[in-house]
């Protein structure tokens, strides 16, 4: 049969003001998916950003934010503090302690900003506020100023100045120099630090090399100098220019939060400016981060963008039994048949998920945890979907740019990771689609192949902008591809599609590296994952010392202590391990391949949760799990025990909370890069509490079993391994240097096994399991070219003018090959059901194409968060 044409991946539902998404109520929004949550609404809001779109040509050089426009106004330790009072959302109003706490009203809205220096009272210095003060140049309460002073006396008036004595004068003039040279001090300090961003803006356009920071276990726990706090900063935060510990922020919706960062560190909201940091041990965004000596602190925000069962339960329980047995009836398995049941309120209610799920206060939290990079899942369906297809295309990443944006305010670095491609590379319900696996393999796997190539294109380009190459700086390209399906083999062809052939635009490794360039700082560190090989050699089957020279190439291994035989170790054992399974394999990943991270982990030391073994499947923990797609009759396991007590937190001791606060210590020492899963995860009505608490950060960093600073964890592991009878040695910490190439230094590149990499030169491969590769469904480069939209702020802070450059989606104009599609006159099978269709034995070539364009997108522009309550309140 012939398969649909592709979709308009850019179709979006309007309103009658040309926004798109959901302009309804929460009753409409939740009308066939009911949740215990009122506040969670999505209200249409006015946009602070221009009409999104992709131009063509590509863009000017990056343009540095201008500073302030007069030194004078920069703000300056103030001693007015933010209030919580009925004034406080008044832009005209400033709250004066020194009167009575009281509020001024009137001046204009830059001394609002807190940028013009504010003098003590009684110092005849001119200041808007202060009634003993001159308030306007036409009329005068009190005492004139300096210079209307003068004039006074020149005129033989009898003035203010002309009454004071010779020494009174001297007096004063004297008073008000030293208070300037106060003034211009305070200016100083924060001026280079926000000035960092001219070396930022250099360094990107020259390719320049950027140096690191430091990496102190503890860090100070005040913010850098001249970095405003809740005590002594500016009274007005809402379009402050950045603050620290206990600074107020202002959100898109108008409510706010006061930003806790005990760690030093601070936020920055001028529009594409790198200086933030998010804690002071670790580099700020413009300075280059040392991977052997800066360590990855991370989370997953997973469920946000790739929206999985177990994470946002409330979503699928409308469509799914509450029972575990094989026999229930389950219609929402997965985000495809979720999307499916939800119909007419597809837009409604997924982008009202992405609105509230995770907002600009998770940032701000993540930052406050000690936390300095994000790993956000994302689907292909962000940039398009094909006939067929029935996720909500586009929206996704409208909240993606968003994210960029806040991660980019508070410091955090974004490892962009690719979870769900066509054709589903594991099988599981997080690719998409529960099922078959039909990314290489079956009949359609190098077609979904060919086609995920192009969204990973299209992603690099995105991000290899100098606008966004600092804030994501790492792109972990295909999540979790089930290698013992897909095979070896056909795994390193793929990697080879990153990792060498300099020259080439069409072939392997110059996708990313010949889009980007080579060495540090040119494009992002490709993090592969390990496909669940156990880690071993190349000629023993595994990745250690497979193509040495490549540049800036991670392995991600996804450790987990919950999907194996149930057992109830004690948590001081399970604590141990981490240390003692993976500890040295981390380290000799380093020492044969290179940059070695945990993408994901949590503290679930068995697999007791709702909905984490899929849908409509239970646990191995009490006797409940069946192996799925066997028809089995009886359960894989026997049961050890119940997992009532381990889903229902709020039964929780203090023993059990300090001994999970151990287990994740184990765990954090052990991997040393790490990034939790997840974050967050979402309310389940079912319930009546928030689901899976031993994979929710967020909670736990809240109630008390995940440690408030990570970095204390470092060095545990030699102990918890004694204390637990290991006789497992531990590898020294920190780890082994990370050769020069590995980080893009000298030789990044430059392949050092010839014959190795000779041997993965072709693609596709000759053989795809028992079928010949010519003979397989193939598409065609003749598509337009899919770039991704950009978002460019209309809102600054005040004194910085609207004058920057947001890029255009796409880094390399050199490049310029058609995105895949199908050729005309041949017939291809579902994608999604290539593995049980008949293998053609001859190749189709189809009709003579058209040469493919550019494709200019025009997106809707991203709408306002509506601000969300309920999570917050469930905590409490």
């Amino acid at each position: 049969m012939s398969y649909p044409p592709r979709r308009d991946q850019h179709a979006y539902l309007e309103d009658a003001y040309g926004h798109s998404g959901p302009q309804c109520s929460s009753a409409d929004v939740y009308a066939a998916v009911p949740t215990n949550h009122e506040a969670m609404m999505h209200h249409s809001y006015s946009t602070p950003y221009d009409e999104v779109t992709s131009p063509s040509p590509r863009h000017d050089p990056l343009a540095t934010p201008p500073m302030f426009q007069d030194d004078g106004q920069f703000p300056i330790r103030s001693q007015s503090a933010a209030s919580l009072g009925d004034h406080q959302h008044d832009p005209y109003a400033r709250y004066d302690a020194r009167a009575g706490s009281t509020y001024s009203l009137g001046g204009d809205g830059q001394s609002q900003l807190g940028l013009n220096p504010r003098s003590p009272s009684g110092l005849g210095v001119y200041d808007k506020y202060e009634d003993h003060e001159m308030s306007d140049k036409n009329s005068r309460r009190g005492t004139a100023n300096v210079v209307d002073g003068r004039k006074l006396a020149k005129d033989g008036k009898d003035g203010f100045w002309a009454r004071l004595s010779g020494r009174g004068r001297k007096f004063l003039l004297l008073l008000a120099l030293v208070i300037l040279l106060i003034i211009a001090v305070a200016i100083a300090i924060p001026t280079a630090i926000i000035t960092r961003n001219n070396e930022k803006s250099n360094a990107a356009s020259s390719g320049g090399s950027r140096t690191s920071g430091s990496n102190s276990h503890t860090p100070t726990a005040s913010a850098p100098n001249g970095i405003p706090t809740g005590a002594t900063g500016s009274a007005d935060w809402k379009t402050a220019p950045y603050g620290g510990d206990g600074s107020i922020v202002y959100t898109e919706d108008g409510s706010s939060f006061t930003y806790n960062n005990s760690f030093g560190g601070f936020w920055v909201s001028i529009p594409f400016n790198d200086t933030a940091q998010a804690q002071d041990d670790v580099p700020p965004l413009d300075k280059e981060w040392d991977y052997s000596v800066n360590l990855i602190n991370g989370v997953n925000l997973g469920g946000w963008l790739t929206i999985e069962p177990f994470i946002v339960p409330s979503l699928f329980e409308p469509y799914n039994s509450a029972s575990n047995l094989p026999n229930a009836t389950n219609n929402a398995i997965d985000e495809w048949h979720l999307s499916e049941m939800l119909g007419s309120n597809l837009s409604s209610v997924i982008t009202n998920h992405y609105a509230t799920f995770i907002t600009e206060q998770d940032f701000a939290e993540i930052a406050g945890a000690g936390l300095n990079w994000v790993r956000i899942p994302i689907p292909w369906w962000v940039i398009e979907v094909w006939e067929g297809e029935p996720f909500l295309a586009n929206v996704g990443w409208t909240y993606f740019l968003k994210a960029i944006v806040w991660a980019r305010k508070y410091g955090i670095r974004i490892n962009l990771d690719l979870h769900a491609v066509p054709g589903s590379q594991n099988g599981y319900n997080h690719s998409g689609k529960q099922g078959s696996i039909n990314f290489l393999n079956g009949v359609m796997g190098i077609a979904n192949a060919q086609r995920t190539l192009d969204y990973i294109r299209t992603l690099t380009e995105f991000i290899s902008q100098p606008q966004y190459s600092n804030v994501v700086p790492m792109f972990s390209v295909l999540n979790e591809p089930y290698g013992v399906t897909i095979g070896a083999d056909a795994l390193r062809h793929l990697r080879l599609m990153f990792m060498f052939r300099l020259r080439s635009y069409w072939e392997t490794y110059s996708m990313i590296r010949n889009i980007t360039g080579f060495g540090t700082g040119k494009g992002p560190f490709i993090t592969f994952h390990d496909a669940f090989f156990v880690l071993n050699t190349t000629s023993n089957g595994g990745w250690l010392g497979w193509m040495p020279g490549s540049d800036r190439v991670s392995l991600d291994r996804h450790p987990y202590l919950c999907f194996s035989a149930p057992n109830n170790d004690g948590l001081s054992y399970q604590a141990a391990k981490p240390c003692s399974y993976w500890a040295s394999d981390m380290n000799e990943t380093t020492n044969d391949f290179g940059l070695a991270i945990a993408g994901e982990w949590s503290l679930a030391i068995n697999d007791c949760g709702k909905w984490l073994n899929n849908v409509g499947n239970g646990n191995r923990y009490d006797g409940t799990y069946y192996i799925p797609n066997t028809n089995a009759t009886k359960p894989q396991y026997a049961g050890v025990g119940s997992c009532d007590p381990w889903n229902d937190y709020t039964t929780w001791n203090a023993s059990i909370k300090q001994g999970l606060e151990l287990v994740a210590t184990g765990h954090i020492s052990a991997f040393r890069h790490w990034f939790f899963w997840a974050w967050k995860t979402g309310y389940s009505n079912t319930l009546g509490m928030i689901a899976n608490p031993m994979w929710n950060y967020q909670l736990g960093y809240r109630s008390g079993w995940i440690p408030k600073n990570p970095r204390v964890a470092r060095d545990a592991c030699a102990s918890l391994v004694k204390d637990n009878g290991f006789t497992v040695s531990m590898p020294n910490n920190p780890a082994p240097t990370l050769a020069a190439w590995m980080t893009g230094g000298a030789d990044a590149g430059t392949q050092q096994n010839v014959a190795m990499s000779t041997s993965y030169s072709q693609w596709p491969p000759a053989k795809l399991g028992n079928y010949t590769v010519a003979n397989l469904p193939q598409y065609t480069p003749t598509a337009s070219i899919i770039t991704m939209p950009v978002s460019t702020p209309t809102t600054y802070p005040s004194g910085y003018s609207a004058a920057t450059n947001p890029g255009t989606g796409w880094f390399n104009d050199a490049d310029t090959k058609g995105f895949m599609t199908e050729i005309p006159g041949c017939t291809y099978p579902n994608p999604w059901e290539g593995v049980s269709a008949t293998a053609p034995t001859t190749p189709c070539t189809g009709a003579a194409t058209a040469r493919a364009k550019r494709n200019v997108v025009n997106y809707a522009p991203p709408q306002k968060t509506p601000r969300l309550k309920c999570l917050d309140e469930a905590y409490d």
